[in-house]
Parts: C-alpha cells; sequence; structure tokens
C-alpha cells in the first residue's frame, strides 16, 4: 500500500505555491536550488500583493529574510519536491510537475509559460494561489495522497460536516487517529516489510499522542509535543481548504459534501467485501496507483458531462506532442490517465478509465501507439506516428 507522512511546518500552507516553482523550472533542463529559490522569491515579492493571489493572508509563501536565507522559501520548496513536483537538487519536473504543466497546454504542446511575455500573464492572475481550478485539485489531490496517505485521511476522518471543528481541537485528537489508522492499515497490509512500517507508526504515534496529553494534564510550560503536532495538522487543513473539502470561518473547519464524499470513501476503503476471501478495498486502491486514479477521477468528475472518445483522441493528441517535446517516446499510462483526466475536468467534463482504455485500443488498433497495462508499474504508451489522431 501507499505509505507516507510527510514532514511540515506551519509556513507552508497553501499548495497554490507549488505552481510558482513548476512555472519557473523546465521538464529536462536542471537548475541549481539557490537560483531556483532566488527567482521564486522574486516573482512572488513581485506579484503576490499587487495581483492580488491570496484571498487571505493564511500562508504567505516567503518570508521577509534575504532569497539564499529564506528558510519559508525553501520549506515550499522542500513541498515541492516531497510531493513529487520536482525531483529534488535537479529541480527538473516530477510526476505532479508533468501533470500539472500539461494543464496549461498551448497549440504547438508546450506550457504557455515558457515564453516569458505569456508566464508574466499567468503570475499576473488575480487569485493565483488562493484559487485552484478542478483539474488542479485533482493533481494535487492525487499526489497529496500517494505522497502523505498517512498523514491526510486521519485528519479527514476527524472532521464532521455537521459540526465544525477548530484547529485546537483536531490537534488534541490527532496523533490518537494517526496512530489508530496505522493499526487499521497492519491489519489488511500485504507486504510484510510494510506491515511492520504500520506497526512501528502505529507505536510512534500512540506514544505522541500520549506525550501530548501529558504536557496538557500538567499544563507544562515548554509543550513541545503540542507545538509539533500543530504544525502537521495547520498546514493539512489548508490543504484540504485548497482542495475543496472543507469550508473555514476564522479557525474552525467544516467538511463540505465534496469532503464528506471523500471521508465516506476513506472510510468505505476498509470495509471487507461479501465474498469470501477478498482483501479490503484499501488493499487495492491504495496498492495500486490506477486504481486510486480511477476513484479520484470519478469524485472530481461528479456533476460533469462524460468524455467521449472524441474528447479522448483530441486531449491525447495535445498530451502526446506535449511529452514528445520533452523527449519521451514512452508515456507513463497512469500519468497520461491523470493529465486527460485534469485537462477534462477544466474543461468541464469527466473522463472515465472505461473511455480511456477504449480510446487507447482503438488508436492501437490504427498503430498510432502500442500500449501495455497488465502488470502495475510497468504500464507504458509507445508512440509509434506523431500526428493528429482520427
Amino acid at each position: 500500500m501507499f505509505m507516507g507522512n510527510i514532514h511540515l511546518s506551519h509556513d507552508v500552507s497553501r499548495l497554490g505555491f507549488i505552481k510558482v516553482f513548476v512555472f519557473l523550472t523546465h521538464p529536462t533542463t536542471r537548475m541549481g536550488s539557490g537560483v531556483l529559490l532566488d527567482r521564486y522569491y522574486a516573482r512572488v515579492s513581485k506579484h503576490r500583493d499587487s495581483d492580488q493571489w491570496m484571498a487571505d493572508k493564511v500562508g504567505r509563501g516567503i518570508g521577509k529574510m534575504r532569497p539564499s536565507q529564506d528558510t519559508i522559501s525553501k520549506n515550499h520548496l522542500n513541498l515541492t519536491v516531497d510531493l513529487d513536483f520536482l525531483r529534488r537538487d535537479l529541480n527538473t519536473w516530477g510526476k505532479y510537475g508533468f501533470a500539472l504543466a500539461s494543464l496549461f497546454l498551448k497549440g504547438t504542446g508546450n506550457p504557455v509559460f515558457y515564453e516569458e511575455a505569456e508566464l508574466e500573464k499567468e503570475l499576473s492572475k488575480r487569485g493565483l494561489v488562493a484559487t485552484l481550478e478542478r483539474g488542479e485539485q485533482l493533481v494535487f489531490s492525487t499526489s497529496l495522497i500517494s505522497k502523505d496517505p498517512d498523514g491526510i485521511f486521519p485528519l479527514l476522518l476527524l472532521l464532521s460536516r455537521e459540526r465544525p471543528s477548530d484547529t485546537r481541537t483536531v490537534v488534541e485528537q490527532y496523533f490518537d487517529e494517526v496512530a489508530q489508522w496505522y493499526s487499521r492499515k497492519s491489519q489488511v497490509e500485504p507486504d510484510g516489510r510494510k506491515q511492520i512500517g504500520c506497526l512501528e507508526g502505529e507505536h510512534q504515534f500512540a506514544k505522541k499522542a500520549r506525550d501530548l496529553r501529558q504536557e496538557t494534564e500538567f499544563k507544562q510550560t515548554v509543550r513541545e509535543t503540542h507545538v509539533h503536532c500543530t504544525e502537521q495538522v495547520a498546514p493539512r487543513l489548508e490543504y484540504l481548504y485548497d482542495l475543496g473539502y472543507v469550508s473555514r470561518e476564522g479557525r474552525s473547519y467544516l467538511l463540505t459534501d465534496f469532503g464528506e464524499s471523500l471521508k465516506k470513501w476513506a472510510l468505505s476503503l476498509f470495509e471487507k467485501n461479501i465474498k469470501r476471501g477478498e482483501k479490503p478495498l484499501i488493499a487495492k486502491v491504495l496498492d495500486e496507483e490506477l486504481s486510486l486514479l480511477s476513484e479520484l477521477s470519478v469524485l472530481y468528475g461528479s456533476g460533469l458531462a462524460q468524455s467521449n472518445l472524441d474528447d479522448f483522441r483530441s486531449g491525447f493528441s495535445a498530451v502526446s506532442s506535449y511529452f514528445a517535446n520533452a523527449g519521451s517516446a514512452i508515456l507513463s499510462y497512469e500519468n497520461t490517465f491523470l493529465c486527460l483526466a485534469a485537462i477534462a475536468a477544466n474543461e468541464g467534463r469527466r473522463l472515465s478509465l472505461a473511455t480511456y482504455e477504449q480510446g487507447l485500443e482503438g488508436l492501437a488498433e490504427k498503430k498510432f501507439v502500442s500500449y501495455s497495462n497488465l502488470v502495475a508499474e510497468r504500464r507504458y504508451i509507445k508512440l509509434l506516428r506523431r500526428s493528429s489522431f482520427p
């Protein structure tokens, strides 16, 4: 199963700043972290306030130090890397950097922000950080659940649709919920090594929960565990807000209908199927990227019109040109689906996995592509002819 619990700090509260790092980098051209941080700091300083990127002052993207010494900028770069939008030290695009950039394609098959004038237009958009489009939310949600499932799901399970939860209450309960999450996972994890990791996670967070209660009970003046827990909870609450899963009023959070749907889905992952011998759904969904993508594409496509095969072929033509321009003749089966589903969501349509598979089968029959979708983590699409697809 997917495992991960990224380490956060209170100053990385907006996912939208990750877009800036992707805009300033390239799929294959390396850039030193110092150079990238200087450029990032300069652009945020120039545009954030004057172009009204933010709806409020929660999460500012940069601090007041010089770029080379600014810890907040570095923390945002670390988050960008941890969520696989950039590759560590190289600062070329990771899996989700490619997916995010695909939402900004123009006719040539390249992202519009390759050109300086177009980059300035993107950076000058009001609400750049405060508002994520539905396709962007799909990309960020896929990244967050893939890389931080053991941090984000326990938080989601603590929240309610009927009763607002304030940050303080969530902090008091969070470590206990994480411990319980690891306990549930350990009971269904088929990989022995990962099962041990789940048991260790349960023990680690149960101890943190006890330490937190002790600090509160004895009213300790130095509350290191409380500070640590707050730094893990507060940013994740804001990520759920960015992604449309919660509404926020002051320091209180309430699940939206969208968030309630995700919570019910998360709870259903542990329910055993009626058929004898089948694993709980979590052992499938959190063990297999394509299953996760399929579930999230349905969630983010709710209420949207279904994409047809013509829509698929048009989108695939653009995305395959995009990857080919980046030097890829062999495409990731899963990431291509994510790109197409996110583009469709931005255009007000829902691309199902079934339509995607049917569309690829048609292209393969006409010798435009070959592909394999049989073995997890080895699925691929090979471009045989680079052209528009009929």
